[in-house]
Formats: structure tokens, sequence, C-alpha cells
């Protein structure tokens, strides 16, 4: 009997107005799902944590729409097809009244207010890297301004310890900028 595989980020269970909080802490599982992705093996192994804090733009057509999920599944795939991708959250752009509700300070340097947060995690930094040069993450990259009003970047480590003999996930090296 096969059993059916499910995408790891299917179990991420978000804040309601989860863009507008610091990864970790827009989700309450993310401890939980990480360490069920990461091999015991992985003890003290950094893996990238890469996360796209956007604004989309007001008034998208629905052509518009479109070719944003289109250009975005073929970055996903072309990002499968590396190997090295464990996780990608892809996430929703928050209703009005969530925006609303909760401020990160730590998010203060991007400039503006996200209302979407999508993630990856990475074997490596590396392997993240090598990721985001592909053909097209590039073709994506080009084009993001023309659906987003505002975009950045929270780069981090994500790295499997024991903290009092049980496995923890650690978040270190954290970098955030914004793009544009």
């Amino acid at each position: 009997m096969f059993q059916e595989l499910v995408d790891p980020a299917q179990a991420l269970r978000p804040y309601p107005e989860y863009a507008r909080r610091y990864l970790p802490d827009a989700f309450p599982n993310i401890q939980q799902v990480l360490l069920l992705l990461f091999q015991q093996e992985s003890l003290g192994h950094d893996f990238d944590v890469t996360a796209f804090y956007s604004q989309r733009r007001k008034n998208l057509t629905l052509k518009q729409e479109k070719e944003l999920a289109s250009f975005n599944q073929e970055a996903f795939d072309g990002a499968k097809e590396n190997g090295s991708l464990l996780l990608y959250y892809q996430g929703e752009v928050l209703r009005d009244e969530e925006r609303l509700t909760y401020r990160d300070k730590r998010l203060a340097s991007l400039g503006f207010l996200p209302d979407c947060l999508s993630f990856c995690v990475w074997t490596s930094l590396a392997a993240a890297q090598f990721g985001a040069k592909s053909r097209a993450h590039m073709k994506a990259q080009t084009r993001a301004p023309k659906w987003y009003a505002h975009a950045g970047i929270l780069k981090m480590s994500a790295r499997v310890v024991l903290y009092c003999n049980k496995p923890w996930i650690y978040f270190h090296n954290e970098r955030i900028r914004s793009l544009f």
C-alpha cells in the first residue's frame, strides 16, 4: 500500500495576522513542523530560511493575478528540481480586518506593512543562493514590481539543537532588507 506524500507546508497553521509577524513567530507550530522535516542526524546543521514579505498592488486585474500565480508556480517547480528545497509555504494576502490587528516592530526596517508572507527552507545557504539564480526565479523576480507595491526579504539560519535534552529549532543570523 502506498502512502500519500504530504507537503509539510500544509501542516503549518499561521496566525490570522501572520504576515505582520516576524518569522518564525507567524506560525505557532513551526517548531513541530520543522522538527518533523529535519532528520535527527541534522543536529548542529544550519538550514537556510528565506522569507518574502510583500504588499500586493491594489486592484490587480484577473489577468495579472493569473500571471503572478503562473510565474510563482514556475519558480517553485524550478526550485523543486534542484532537490535542496525542503519546504515552501505560499502565503495568502491578508483580508482587510486581519491587516489592522498586529504589527511586529522587528519588521519596521522593511518600510512597509506586509499583507503577505511566503517562505522556503533550503538544505543550506549555498543551495538557496543556487535556487535564487535559477532562470524561473530570476524571471519572476524581474516582474515582481508589477504585482507588488513593496517587498522585502528576511534571511536566517535554522539549526537543530538540544535544549533540555530535547531537539529544538534555533533561529539565528537574521538579516532583513527591503527590496523595493
